[in-house]
């Protein structure tokens, strides 16, 4: 099992040419990188309704260790995300094979549909006292909070639609600019929680889940565009 931690960062993976351009400041005190540090990844940010519930840090906790970490995932987490809908997809792909073989993945078809239905089922009644957030990625999310930059938390974060879970200690930081350009101009209060403690798998399943809102998302400006041009 892999284990990511990731320095914080809120920048976005390329700049305007016209900044690039530009003469850049000195970075500030608080976001000179730590010695050791290896460089942190971007991640693709949509704007979505998941759901969070973040529980901030004791006074003088701290980040606990990989063994500490993966002793505190609730089993919820450890279903979900091996439900991911892309083994459905496969499922669906092996039941095409004739034969003996295409009636046994016909039948694992069936399984993991069920265990897909359930594991939504599930992921939503988990998520009902959570709160909505404004962007989602798998390196972290938007959300509206009182909470100060800096604060450290550990998030828990559900897709239902999705059958996805992942749960993670993040960091509350400021809204890039890729979260800046989803956030709606009367967002006030939001911060960006981003992972410095998560699964990989629970990072692949936050990317495989985004990576279908995506799809959704352009199917729908497709059907749109072509309805306005009829």
């Amino acid at each position: 099992m892999l284990f990511f931690t990731r320095k914080p960062d809120t920048t976005t993976a390329h700049e305007a040419p016209e900044e690039a351009a530009a003469p850049k400041a000195a970075p500030s005190p608080d976001a000179l990188p730590e010695a050791g540090e290896e460089p942190e990844e971007k991640f693709f940010s949509v704007r979505y309704s998941a759901r969070a519930i973040i529980t901030p840090f004791a006074e003088g906790e701290s980040i606990p260790s990989e063994p500490d970490f993966l002793r505190e995932i609730p089993e919820l987490f450890n279903i979900a995300s091996p439900c991911a809908p892309s083994d459905l997809v496969r499922f669906r792909r092996m039941s095409m094979v004739p034969g003996d073989t295409g009636r046994l993945a016909a039948f694992l078809l069936m399984q993991a549909e069920r265990i897909n239905g359930l594991t939504r089922y599930i992921v939503d009644e988990a998520s009902k006292d959570a709160i909505d957030t404004e962007t989602i990625s798998a390196g972290g999310f938007t959300v509206r909070t009182s909470l100060q930059r800096g604060t450290l938390a550990r998030v828990q974060v559900f897709l239902p639609e999705y059958g996805t879970a992942a749960y993670a200690v993040a960091r509350a930081e400021k809204p890039g600019d890729a979260e800046k350009a989803l956030i709606p101009p009367d967002a006030s209060q939001c911060a960006f929680f981003r992972f410095i403690i998560i699964r990989d798998q629970d990072r692949a399943a936050l990317q495989a889940a985004i990576a279908e809102i995506e799809r959704k998302s352009l199917r729908e400006r497709k059907a749109a565009s072509k309805k306005n041009t009829e």
